[in-house]
């Protein structure tokens, strides 16, 4: 028998809770983590230019964190570059990774715990960082509006980067 069996469900959920207040901080940090791991590596990839990156992510403070994109002109309804933003930020209070955009409506990630683990529930499946950096950023870095193609790829196993 388990030490969660033996709990009865005011005990089970304590625990929850604890593991809760404890760990969802780490969470966020993971996600944290992996949002700018993306927006550098977009950066790597696509940026025409490496030197100038497309897209900037700043980390505003340990719970915010905002990303922006510049849009090049294409001429049917963009005749100007024009800058979009997303903010991304963590809310202690509710457990809440919160995501807000220019173009986009509010969405929000829900980070819960069961009694072993807390982690990031998204439709009703539990989610890994890279994931949850990938449902944020994907559109806004990829959008419909400015497709994109890599102007390099992985760096082989050897090291060495090959181009497209």
């Amino acid at each position: 028998m388990s030490d969660t069996e033996t709990l009865n469900w005011v005990q089970r959920r304590a625990r929850r809770e604890l593991i809760l207040d404890t760990q969802a901080g780490d969470i966020w940090n993971d996600v944290r983590a992996a949002l700018q791991d993306a927006c550098n590596s977009y950066n790597e990839h696509y940026s025409t230019a490496p030197t100038s990156p497309e897209v900037t992510c700043n980390l505003e403070n340990g719970s915010r964190i905002k990303f922006a994109r510049t849009l090049p002109p294409d001429n049917v309804q963009r005749f100007h570059a024009a800058r979009i933003s997303l903010l991304v930020s963590y809310d202690k209070a509710t457990h809440a990774i919160n995501v807000t955009s220019d173009e986009t409506s509010k969405s929000a990630f829900r980070i819960t715990s069961d009694e072993n683990a807390a982690f990031i529930e998204y439709g009703g499946k539990p989610q890994t960082p890279d994931e949850v950096s990938r449902r944020i950023l994907e559109e806004f870095l990829f959008s419909p509006t400015a497709p994109r193609r890599p102007r390099s790829g992985p760096s082989s196993p050897a090291g060495s980067s090959w181009t497209a």
